[in-house]
């Protein structure tokens, strides 16, 4: 067990010295215009940035810039962000706290928008605070952006009945007529939803443009094998829950599949994971007692199928290396054999069935590891003591210590 402890903790150790260098090549413009190509702090987030750390080099020192300091920046190839003046609304979506009636709060604000759509014609736009994600549109002829607004409200005359205000199609549908988009196109903003790919699309429309394919993979398939060691222990009132009791730690081999779905594609950093597995384990208790009997065993043999859900952060990120922790639950199906209670007298032994065995078992795990080049990952795992029975005077317990080779094999969607 101390041998699986110290090579855990040589995996994840890089995690803690490289964790403060997630930089990308990009870009700040300055007031005055000017643009420097350097490296910029990346950042999976569902908010805008209000500061950009920026480094000339990724051995120069860290910058920060305040949003009246930067006119635009950028990481090449994930995404852009603009400076504006723009009028932010301040009605909320959120079902749950709607106001009565129509609330044209407003704010005026120089705030970064992210850049979702550039073309000939016009530029679709995103602001999200904590309050609530909006999208914004500006053509050549227009100053600042305008905000693309959906307002939802409960009815005045009838407070149990929600009012949806989809202004947005309606500004939309004049850009499509400024901009002779096709009738057969303008149906589609009948059903247009207020998020981020339906806005990216338009933008697409209104500026007469095919839309381009993302190289970054949405999710990735990956086959697993390592090994499983199962410490498993009694405890409370039974024969075995006793200091003098012996309990065979079992080693198994491990198979897996799984795939991994991100949550930023640009990024990457942030990824949903899922994984079916097998193992086989054989476990063993004996207690030496020498009066009324000699000893008495319980052994028992389980085949485990074994699905996992994990929430992984890549703390270190780069094309070549990453590094990262995750969490998660777990759902152990189990088929026990051969569950025998062994009792050894000295003029006889007895055997009987041995307590009932759960056939689902939960569990909280937690891992990390290393990945090369998006293919050939290295993880370790820990996950928590679960009980295997259900009796309130005893039950045994397991925890899985883990370790495993994943081969990713590149973009599954």
């Amino acid at each position: 067990m101390k041998r699986f402890l110290m090579l855990a903790f040589c995996l994840i150790s890089p995690i803690f010295a490289f964790s403060q260098y997630n930089f990308f090549k990009g870009y700040i413009v300055t007031n005055a215009g000017d643009t420097s190509v350097g490296y910029v702090y990346g950042r999976e987030s569902v908010t805008n940035p209000k500061r950009v750390r920026f480094k000339e080099s990724l051995q120069a020192e860290t910058r920060q810039l305040e949003i009246e300091d930067c006119k635009a920046f950028g990481i090449y190839k994930k995404e852009n962000f603009e400076r504006h003046f723009v009028k932010i609304s301040q009605s909320t979506l959120d079902l749950s706290n709607l106001p009565l009636g129509v609330d044209t709060a407003s704010t005026n604000e120089s705030v970064f928008l992210k850049v979702l759509q550039s073309g000939k014609n016009v530029t679709i736009y995103q602001y999200a605070d904590d309050l609530k994600s909006r999208f914004y549109i500006k053509d050549k002829d227009m100053d600042v952006p305008m905000e693309l607004v959906k307002q939802v409200y409960l009815n005045p005359d009838a407070p149990s009945n929600i009012i949806e205000n989809n202004r947005y199609r309606s500004t939309l549908g004049a850009f499509f007529n400024k901009y002779k988009v096709s009738e057969s196109k303008m149906i589609l903003l009948k059903d247009l939803l207020y998020d981020e790919s339906g806005m990216i699309n338009m933008g697409y429309l209104i500026n007469d443009e095919q839309k381009k394919k993302s190289t970054d993979p949405v999710s990735s398939l990956y086959v697993s094998a390592g090994a499983n060691i199962l410490d498993t222990k009694y405890r409370g009132y039974s024969d075995f829950a006793d200091p003098s009791t012996t309990s065979k730690i079992a080693v198994s081999p491990y198979l897996g599949v799984g795939f991994d779905v991100y949550t930023n594609p640009a990024y990457g950093k942030t990824l949903l994971r899922a994984e079916l597995g097998f193992f086989y384990n054989e476990n063993e208790f004996v207690r030496n007692i020498g009066s009324v009997y000699k000893s008495i065993k319980h052994s028992f043999k389980q085949y485990n199928f074994i699905l996992s859900a994990h929430l992984i952060h890549n703390v270190y990120n780069t094309s070549a290396f990453k590094a990262y922790l995750g969490a998660g639950f777990s759902i152990r199906h189990v088929q026990s054999k051969n569950n025998i209670i062994e009792r050894e007298y000295s003029y006889d032994s007895r055997q009987v069935e041995g307590p009932k065995l759960e056939k689902m078992v939960f569990g909280f795990p937690v891992k990390a590891g290393m990945m090369f080049y998006k293919r050939v990952e290295f993880a370790a795992a820990y996950q928590f003591p679960s009980p295997i029975t259900n009796y309130s005077e005893f039950g045994i317990w397991s925890r899985i210590y883990s370790l495993s080779v994943n081969y990713h094999f590149g973009k599954l969607f």
